[in-house]
């Protein structure tokens, strides 16, 4: 189930800022990287749950939160 709503939500046109990481330039990075202290994003949540990271459903909701928050 965690793997089809993580699919959900990348196919999703409204979470496309979501689903990678990415900086325009430099300090748009260093921004990002002082505030947010866990980066996440879809397409590592993806990642993980093909290569089966997660011991348990926590685990990924924790990461989606970390995405959404």
């Amino acid at each position: 189930h965690c793997q089809k709503i993580t699919k959900d939500y990348i196919n999703n046109p409204l979470s496309m800022l979501f689903v990678h990481l990415s900086f325009g330039d430099k300090k748009s990075q260093i921004d990002y990287t002082s505030k947010i202290k866990e980066p996440m994003d879809l397409s590592t949540v993806n990642k993980r749950l093909k290569e089966n990271c997660y011991s348990n459903i926590q685990e990924w909701a924790y990461d989606m939160h970390l995405i959404f928050n």
